[in-house]
């Protein structure tokens, strides 16, 4: 019973803490990646959903919030 004792469990992953793991890049996606992959998303429908996110940004701030959704809209 000394060794129950003596173990804490405080619900993180244990990888987490480890060092050479990443977390896709993609902020809607919880699959972490190692870092020697070199690879910042975790699969090609990853990456095109961060291009996609990118690129919306850059609209939004070009164009407004509003111009923006009537545009969303139109198509």
């Amino acid at each position: 019973m000394v060794l129950a004792s003596m173990t804490s469990f405080d619900g993180e992953a244990l990888t987490a803490e480890q060092s050479g793991f990443e977390p896709c890049a993609n902020p809607f996606c919880n699959v972490t990646t190692t870092a020697k992959s070199g690879k910042r998303f975790c699969s090609d429908r990853c990456r095109m959903d961060g291009y996609v996110l990118r690129r919306a940004k850059t609209l939004l701030d070009k164009v407004g919030i509003l111009r923006f959704h009537t545009l969303l809209d139109e198509v």
